[in-house]
């Protein structure tokens, strides 16, 4: 293609470009798309728009240029805190590709940071924060956590387990669920998590989801009510837990 574009046509040959990318796009022809995104770019190449709209075509294609493409649009744009998310949900998904080891945990980790660096910008309203992000955020440090169980690293699992309470507990007073299986879910994140940091005043409130009843009987798993019973067992009222085993 001629590169060569008068200064007075570039708006007129933008929009034309942009729109056969975004056929493209739609019509999943993604490497034609990757194609028109970068005659955009080299009609301006700090044009964050192209940048966010090259970046979700590339994730399709190859997923190391999607997240170079999104580096460049926080430099652009430090306010598109959501690239945040799809750096967390591209190393997210490559992690769930590999076996357990240090490979994995590194992607992981990867995963986990922008997924921090998401909710530390956006704002904390329903509309703003995605919960597909919230889900596999929580799910990730709270895995991960379980895995340090062998490795006496009880510091780093505090820590993982504080952030994903956190976050579940956001989910929960923002009412981001959207099933009630998965709000059964984060109700029960917040409050394995309290059982685990041995913090039973907590724990006791948010063990409510189970004792109140919040649920059909088929929402809950045998999960909540082993923990229900560990929390009773823990503080040495044994006879308190048995109706939490007898349900199990």
């Amino acid at each position: 293609k001629d590169k060569i574009v008068q200064m007075d046509k570039a708006p007129t040959m933008r929009h034309t470009i942009l729109f056969c990318a975004e056929v493209a796009e739609l019509t999943e022809d993604y490497g034609s798309a990757i194609t028109y995104y970068d005659d955009l770019l080299y009609l301006d190449d700090n044009d964050a728009l192209v940048f966010e709209r090259k970046a979700y075509v590339s994730k399709f294609r190859n997923e190391e240029y999607a997240v170079s493409d999104y580096k460049k649009l926080l430099t652009l744009n430090p306010d598109e805190y959501k690239a945040y998310k799809h750096i967390g949900d591209i190393y997210f998904n490559k992690a769930g590709h590999e076996t357990y080891g240090p490979w994995k945990d590194s992607l992981r980790a990867v995963a986990i940071e922008n997924y921090r660096l998401y909710f530390e910008a956006a704002p904390k309203t329903a509309d703003a924060i995605e919960f597909r992000a919230c889900q596999r955020y929580i799910s990730t440090m709270y895995d991960r956590q379980r895995e340090e169980r062998h490795k006496d690293n009880d510091s780093l699992r505090t820590v993982l387990r504080n952030e994903a309470r956190r976050i579940a507990q956001m989910t929960v007073d923002l009412k981001l669920a959207p099933t009630l299986k998965l709000q059964r879910l984060m109700n029960a994140y917040v409050f394995f998590c309290d059982v685990e940091n041995k913090n039973y005043d907590l724990a006791r409130q948010s063990r409510s989801y189970i004792t109140n009843k919040t649920y059909p009987d088929s929402i809950y798993t045998g999960e909540d009510y082993l923990y229900a019973a560990s929390l009773e067992v823990e503080q040495e009222k044994f006879l308190d837990a048995i109706p939490y085993y007898d349900v199990i």
